[in-house]
């Protein structure tokens, strides 16, 4: 092929750039509207799953609330109130929705701006006029972006007024945030919850509840309501989760005899599952099994029991202990106290809600955390390289015709032989897909990583999985997917050249033409990834296998509801399109229509997952917000780095050091609100504390650890003539009440009102 014909053809592939964002974008729209009409459809049929949230809420609310009509989600979704939301759902889902509106309304400002100034400006630039051939000659979409324009051109001013204006309107909509989520966390913070009269104590230096409340008596004379030391329970957490998977399975055993009009049957022994044991009736079979592990469960409480009694040292202690105040406002002192007679013991901080704690990782010391942590860093470092393997896979897929222009590569010459649909499904849709699948699987490795941690509480947990996938996204979607896309572009091109500053210039007109790889992955995202999203079906597949869609309404029934919603996972793949949009907002700002096609679905289907669908188990308050807040800081910083890099290419030098300028302005914001904020949102206003009054609430239980909490009658209302009464006559007498071995203290008569407001003097 000449020199002449290859050009050409080159020219053709980046013109057709074009043609592949339209194939996706028409492929996306098709999924998206199939998937929705079904969505409709079996909404409608199964209306006790996609409304799990109203009636399986922890907060009791009304069925009301569920919308019932075909149509009528829509609106109510749209149309809840944040109040309203921050009520029946809780703070950590206010504020992902207004994180998401608020990126919403920053990208919609910044298009403003974009289509009316920037684009006209881009597109009359002079390097689409240049000749066939020439490496600098922007085609297709690349006429409407940065590529456009000549070096150290004036119209690049543009550009600069641009970045000021996404930076500026983010500062001030980020700081409206910030003051709104202040302001609902001191709400939250004045409930009267357990974790709000409660501080976690960790470095014990005591060895039982008793000294431990003694400890904290000297501190706060009569203001204890109860102490509590947790302990590493590995055989308990076993015989809980054997007695949870028998309740399971007597459920599913009656409800399968309900629904098939004959008794189930299962297998014993190890190796029943492949039809090797003994076949017996499954419903008298687990009321057996019930029995027997109530029974060890309450033996073994009882003999851990007589240990704390006897005053011996317990093996079993951890050193993390709560302790649970009579008033809000001496929790809330003591959590910022320096309380421990030596450095690093008997550290306090504000609980986390009950629900939120992994008992099972309490026994974990710091020391063992810093080496898991190293560890696992360790593991996450080699993990982003290996993923950068398959994203570097997927461009050069997406670069299939300018590969096939180097030597190596020749037997890729097929591609350009294909018509122009077929190319682009190769080399747009396909990629973006692809792209999509690979980052969606990180998220269980990831979580799982994290987890090995040893992390004390789901919060944490959640905070390391967002922070480590948002830079996993960062690192293989944007960084490699762009420069090994750059790379890829001009390959051919880069093997003729010998000077590093030709390498350079040739990197800063391939960077814009990138644009078109995330538009296709920002519409994969948008239409086809939120429409399987909303329809859920993963778990649609999941009831489908485990017993079909009728889900019992009963307490115990759980494992069917989907689960909480994935704050973590959905906080970073929104961010990443937030970093994407405010890198290409200046230098491609066609980008940002796409991004605000994702910022409208996704904000719909979420709203209506935290709202009717997910079911949530526990609560942060709204404490990964901060770490929100520093990511979409980071995102600007990307954006302003990038753009001061791409001037420094273009020759635009003054305009490299302005933003350079903005990049250390941003800087100093982040600091000052960081240093503004931190301390406010993590333990509140003391006065608004001072003036409270909630004596009457008694939470003395609401820390007693899971595996030794007293295990009740059964727990099962199936309405079977030798249901739960035959369990209760043979059950053994062998539980110990738990309440009976926790400290409670009266209100000493002289001691002092902590409920009235202190006065300051001075």
């Amino acid at each position: 092929m000449s020199n002449s014909t290859e050009d050409a053809a080159r020219e053709a592939f980046r013109g057709s750039k074009g043609d592949g964002v339209a194939t996706t974008l028409i492929f996306g729209s098709i999924v998206f509207f199939a998937l929705l009409a079904v969505f409709i459809v079996i909404r409608k049929r199964l209306l006790h799953l996609y409304t799990g949230a109203i009636y399986h809420s922890k907060r009791k609310l009304s069925p009301d609330l569920a919308p019932k009509g075909w149509l009528d989600w829509i609106p109510r979704t749209l149309f809840y109130s944040d109040e309203q939301m921050l009520k029946t759902h809780g703070l950590d889902a206010v504020m992902y929705i207004l994180s998401h509106r608020t990126q919403l309304l920053i990208t919609a400002g910044v298009a403003a701006y974009s289509f009316v100034v920037l684009l006209p400006i881009f597109a009359s630039g002079t390097n689409d006029e240049l000749a066939t051939g020439d490496a600098s000659k922007a085609v297709g979409l690349a006429v409407y972006t940065q590529a456009n324009l000549q070096d150290n051109s004036l119209k690049l001013w543009a550009a600069v007024v641009g970045a000021v204006w996404l930076t500026a309107l983010t500062w001030f909509m980020l700081y409206r945030l910030m003051q709104k989520y202040l302001q609902y966390r001191q709400i939250v913070r004045g409930e009267p919850s357990e974790r709000h009269y409660t501080v976690m104590v960790s470095s014990v230096s005591v060895a039982s509840e008793e000294q431990l409340y003694q400890y904290f008596d000297r501190i706060e004379p009569g203001t204890i309501q109860a102490t509590h030391l947790a302990y590493h329970t590995p055989k308990l957490d076993k015989l809980q989760r054997a007695l949870s998977k028998a309740v399971k399975k007597l459920a599913e055993a009656e409800e399968y005899q309900r629904r098939k009009g004959k008794p189930a049957t299962t297998r014993l022994g190890h190796f029943g599952w492949i039809c090797i044991g003994q076949k017996v009736p499954a419903d008298s079979h687990w009321r057996q099994q019930i029995v027997e592990y109530r029974g060890a469960i309450a033996e073994e409480q009882n003999r851990l029991f007589e240990k704390i009694r006897s005053g011996e040292a317990v093996p079993e202690a951890t050193r993390v202990g709560f302790v649970t105040f009579r008033d809000m406002r001496t929790a809330q002192i003591i959590a910022q106290c320096v309380v421990g007679e030596q450095a690093g013991q008997m550290v306090t901080q504000p609980a986390p809600e009950p629900h939120d704690i992994y008992w099972r990782h309490l026994h974990i010391g710091q020391v063992q955390f810093y080496i898991r942590s190293a560890v696992i860093g360790a593991a996450g470092f080699f993990l982003i390289f290996f993923w950068a393997v398959p994203v570097t896979a997927v461009q050069g897929l997406s670069n299939l015709v300018s590969l096939s222009r180097v030597p190596a590569f020749e037997f890729l010459d097929f591609i350009n032989r294909q018509p122009v649909m077929i190319q682009t499904i190769f080399t747009d849709l396909i990629p973006a897909l692809v792209l999509v699948g690979l980052m969606a699987l990180l998220v269980p490795i990831i979580g799982f990583l994290s987890r090995c941690r040893g992390m004390h509480t789901k919060t944490d947990w959640e905070k390391s999985v967002f922070k480590t996938y948002y830079y996993f996204l960062v690192v293989n979607v944007f960084l490699v997917a762009t420069l090994v896309g750059s790379v890829f572009n001009v390959l051919r091109d880069l093997l003729d050249v010998y000077s590093f500053n030709g390498v350079i210039e040739l990197l800063a007109i391939s960077l814009p033409e990138q644009a078109p790889f995330f538009m296709n992955y920002i519409i994969v995202k948008s239409l086809s990834g939120q429409a399987t999203n909303l329809l859920a079906v993963g778990f649609l597949f999941k009831r489908l296998f485990s017993g079909g869609f009728r889900v019992k309404q009963k307490p115990h029934d759980k494992d069917g509801l989907p689960k909480r919603f994935e704050f973590a996972e959905n906080y970073a793949s929104v961010l990443i399109i937030w970093t994407l949009t405010a890198v290409y907002a200046n230098i491609a700002p066609i980008v940002l229509g796409f991004s605000l096609l994702y910022y409208t679905t996704t904000y719909l289907v979420h709203r209506y997952k935290i709202l009717y669908f997910n079911v949530s188990s526990w609560e942060s308050g709204g404490s990964l917000f901060l770490a929100v807040f520093h990511r979409l800081m980071v995102g600007l910083l990307i954006s302003q780095a990038t753009l001061a890099g791409l001037f420094g290419i273009k020759k635009f030098t003054v305009g490299s050091i302005f933003m350079l300028v903005l990049f250390a302005a941003t800087m100093i914001y982040t600091i000052a609100m960081n240093k503004m904020y931190k301390r406010p949102v993590l333990y509140g206003y003391l006065m608004l504390r001072s003036s409270e009054s909630n004596h009457s609430k008694n939470f003395t239980d609401s820390y007693v650890q899971p595996s030794l909490a007293p295990v009740d009658g059964p727990d099962i209302e199936t309405g079977a003539p030798n249901s739960p009464a035959a369990l209760e006559a043979v059950e053994p007498k062998l539980q110990a009440d738990a309440r009976t071995l926790r400290l409670q203290s009266p209100q000493p008569e002289n001691a002092t009102d902590r409920s009235k407001p202190t006065k300051i003097v001075g």
